[in-house]
Protein backbone atom coordinates (compact mmCIF):
# COMPACT_ATOMS: atom_id res chain seq x y z
CA UNK A 1 0.00 0.00 0.00
CA UNK A 2 1.81 3.53 -0.93
CA UNK A 3 1.76 5.94 1.66
CA UNK A 4 -0.50 8.08 0.18
CA UNK A 5 -3.79 5.25 0.18
CA UNK A 6 -2.53 4.67 4.34
CA UNK A 7 -2.65 8.09 4.88
CA UNK A 8 -5.94 8.59 3.60
CA UNK A 9 -7.71 5.17 4.99
CA UNK A 10 -5.73 6.68 8.74
CA UNK A 11 -7.44 10.19 8.07
CA UNK A 12 -11.18 8.46 7.37
CA UNK A 13 -10.32 6.17 10.14
CA UNK A 14 -9.83 9.44 12.67
CA UNK A 15 -13.20 10.54 11.22
CA UNK A 16 -14.96 8.13 11.09
CA UNK A 17 -14.00 7.67 15.14
CA UNK A 18 -16.22 10.67 15.81
CA UNK A 19 -18.88 9.32 14.79
CA UNK A 20 -18.72 5.17 16.54
CA UNK A 21 -18.75 5.01 19.52
CA UNK A 22 -15.87 2.58 19.12
CA UNK A 23 -14.58 0.63 22.33
CA UNK A 24 -16.94 2.87 24.61
CA UNK A 25 -18.81 0.86 27.08
CA UNK A 26 -21.77 2.41 27.98
CA UNK A 27 -21.90 2.72 31.99
CA UNK A 28 -24.87 4.31 33.88
CA UNK A 29 -23.70 7.56 36.01
CA UNK A 30 -24.29 7.84 39.45
CA UNK A 31 -26.59 11.15 39.06
CA UNK A 32 -28.53 8.75 37.37
CA UNK A 33 -28.57 5.80 39.81
CA UNK A 34 -32.48 5.93 41.05
CA UNK A 35 -33.60 5.51 37.49
CA UNK A 36 -31.11 2.85 36.84
CA UNK A 37 -31.46 0.93 39.95
CA UNK A 38 -35.20 -0.13 38.70
CA UNK A 39 -33.31 -2.26 36.04
CA UNK A 40 -30.98 -5.85 36.78
CA UNK A 41 -27.70 -4.27 35.89
CA UNK A 42 -27.79 -6.77 32.75
CA UNK A 43 -31.08 -5.06 31.33
CA UNK A 44 -29.98 -1.65 31.84
CA UNK A 45 -26.34 -2.76 30.35
CA UNK A 46 -28.22 -4.26 27.66
CA UNK A 47 -29.84 -1.10 26.93
CA UNK A 48 -26.95 1.52 27.47
CA UNK A 49 -25.11 -0.75 24.48
CA UNK A 50 -28.65 -0.89 22.46
CA UNK A 51 -28.94 2.70 22.70
CA UNK A 52 -25.32 3.23 21.26
CA UNK A 53 -25.55 1.34 18.14
CA UNK A 54 -25.34 2.99 14.78
CA UNK A 55 -28.50 2.07 13.00
CA UNK A 56 -28.20 3.85 9.94
CA UNK A 57 -25.17 0.95 9.15
CA UNK A 58 -25.34 -2.72 8.04
CA UNK A 59 -28.85 -3.78 9.61
CA UNK A 60 -27.74 -2.51 12.47
CA UNK A 61 -31.55 -0.30 12.60
CA UNK A 62 -32.87 -4.23 12.20
CA UNK A 63 -30.55 -5.67 15.05
CA UNK A 64 -32.26 -2.80 17.27
CA UNK A 65 -35.64 -3.30 16.94
CA UNK A 66 -35.16 -7.13 17.35
CA UNK A 67 -33.25 -6.99 20.38
CA UNK A 68 -35.53 -3.45 21.91
CA UNK A 69 -38.51 -5.50 21.54
CA UNK A 70 -37.38 -8.27 23.11
CA UNK A 71 -36.96 -7.13 26.82
CA UNK A 72 -39.11 -8.63 28.89
CA UNK A 73 -39.27 -5.35 31.11
CA UNK A 74 -40.88 -2.31 30.60
CA UNK A 75 -37.36 -0.31 29.88
CA UNK A 76 -39.26 3.53 29.35
CA UNK A 77 -37.62 4.75 32.28
CA UNK A 78 -34.47 4.85 31.21
CA UNK A 79 -35.58 5.26 27.45
CA UNK A 80 -37.18 8.52 28.53
CA UNK A 81 -33.68 9.66 30.90
CA UNK A 82 -31.51 8.99 27.58
CA UNK A 83 -34.34 11.61 26.08
CA UNK A 84 -33.21 14.17 28.78
CA UNK A 85 -29.67 13.42 29.07
CA UNK A 86 -28.22 12.27 26.42
CA UNK A 87 -25.29 9.22 26.82
CA UNK A 88 -24.45 8.21 30.12
CA UNK A 89 -21.88 10.73 31.91
CA UNK A 90 -19.54 7.20 31.35
CA UNK A 91 -19.91 7.79 28.06
CA UNK A 92 -19.49 10.94 27.64
CA UNK A 93 -16.39 11.19 29.86
CA UNK A 94 -15.02 8.19 27.69
CA UNK A 95 -15.88 10.29 24.20
CA UNK A 96 -14.31 13.44 26.06
CA UNK A 97 -10.93 11.39 26.40
CA UNK A 98 -10.70 9.21 22.69
CA UNK A 99 -11.81 12.60 21.40
CA UNK A 100 -8.81 14.93 22.70
CA UNK A 101 -6.53 12.24 21.50
CA UNK A 102 -8.08 11.88 18.57
CA UNK A 103 -7.55 15.63 17.79
CA UNK A 104 -4.05 15.97 18.94
CA UNK A 105 -3.24 13.30 16.42
CA UNK A 106 -5.21 14.96 13.90
CA UNK A 107 -3.86 18.13 13.96
CA UNK A 108 -0.42 16.64 14.49
CA UNK A 109 -0.79 14.79 11.10
CA UNK A 110 -2.43 17.54 9.32
CA UNK A 111 0.58 19.85 10.36
CA UNK A 112 3.17 17.01 8.60
CA UNK A 113 0.85 16.21 5.86
CA UNK A 114 -2.51 17.49 4.82
CA UNK A 115 -1.75 19.66 2.12
CA UNK A 116 -0.71 16.09 0.40
CA UNK A 117 -4.17 15.40 1.17
CA UNK A 118 -6.41 18.38 1.24
CA UNK A 119 -6.30 22.16 -0.23
CA UNK A 120 -4.20 24.20 2.02
CA UNK A 121 -7.96 26.22 3.11
CA UNK A 122 -9.47 22.87 4.10
CA UNK A 123 -6.03 22.29 6.40
CA UNK A 124 -5.72 25.46 7.30
CA UNK A 125 -10.08 25.05 8.09
CA UNK A 126 -9.33 21.84 10.31
CA UNK A 127 -6.10 23.58 12.15
CA UNK A 128 -8.02 26.28 13.33
CA UNK A 129 -10.62 24.09 14.83
CA UNK A 130 -10.06 24.39 18.85
CA UNK A 131 -9.62 21.16 20.90
CA UNK A 132 -13.09 22.40 22.87
CA UNK A 133 -15.17 22.65 19.80
CA UNK A 134 -13.42 19.29 18.38
CA UNK A 135 -14.94 17.79 21.34
CA UNK A 136 -18.17 19.52 21.80
CA UNK A 137 -18.99 18.21 18.16
CA UNK A 138 -18.19 14.88 19.31
CA UNK A 139 -20.17 14.76 22.56
CA UNK A 140 -22.94 16.55 20.45
CA UNK A 141 -23.32 13.79 18.09
CA UNK A 142 -22.26 11.00 20.35
CA UNK A 143 -25.59 12.61 22.81
CA UNK A 144 -27.58 12.36 19.06
CA UNK A 145 -27.38 8.93 18.60
CA UNK A 146 -28.36 7.82 22.23
CA UNK A 147 -31.73 10.40 21.87
CA UNK A 148 -32.16 9.18 18.37
CA UNK A 149 -32.45 5.60 19.44
CA UNK A 150 -34.03 6.43 22.82
CA UNK A 151 -36.84 7.89 20.31
CA UNK A 152 -37.04 4.65 18.07
CA UNK A 153 -36.85 2.22 21.20
CA UNK A 154 -40.00 4.39 22.58
CA UNK A 155 -41.49 4.35 19.23
CA UNK A 156 -41.06 0.35 19.24
CA UNK A 157 -42.38 -0.50 22.80
CA UNK A 158 -43.49 2.51 24.13
CA UNK A 159 -46.86 3.62 24.99
CA UNK A 160 -49.33 6.87 25.01
CA UNK A 161 -47.40 8.33 27.77
CA UNK A 162 -43.82 8.57 25.68
CA UNK A 163 -45.79 10.75 23.04
CA UNK A 164 -45.28 13.99 25.03
CA UNK A 165 -41.30 13.43 26.03
CA UNK A 166 -40.68 12.55 22.27
CA UNK A 167 -41.95 15.90 21.23
CA UNK A 168 -40.34 17.61 23.97
CA UNK A 169 -36.92 16.18 22.32
CA UNK A 170 -38.26 16.95 19.51
CA UNK A 171 -38.47 20.83 20.24
CA UNK A 172 -35.71 20.66 22.10
CA UNK A 173 -33.17 19.19 19.07
CA UNK A 174 -34.77 19.97 15.75
CA UNK A 175 -32.76 16.96 14.09
CA UNK A 176 -34.83 14.33 16.18
CA UNK A 177 -38.16 15.78 14.51
CA UNK A 178 -38.49 13.64 11.58
CA UNK A 179 -37.94 10.51 13.58
CA UNK A 180 -40.13 11.89 16.48
CA UNK A 181 -42.98 11.38 14.02
CA UNK A 182 -42.50 8.17 12.67
CA UNK A 183 -41.99 7.46 16.69
CA UNK A 184 -45.40 8.82 17.79
CA UNK A 185 -47.12 7.55 14.73
CA UNK A 186 -46.04 4.14 15.76
CA UNK A 187 -47.36 4.33 18.87
CA UNK A 188 -50.60 5.60 17.99
CA UNK A 189 -50.65 2.48 15.36
CA UNK A 190 -50.23 0.42 18.49
CA UNK A 191 -52.81 1.95 20.88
Amino acid sequence: MNIRKFLSAWVIACLLSLLIPGSTQPQPSSNNSDIIEQFPNTVSQQVFTLLSLDCGVNGELQRFQDLITELDVDISPLLFLTLREGAPVSVQRNMTSEAQQVFDARQRWLKENGNELFDPETVRRLLAQTQEDYIDETLRVTNLRYQENAIRGLGYVGNAEAIDPILDAAKREPALSILAETAVESINERQ
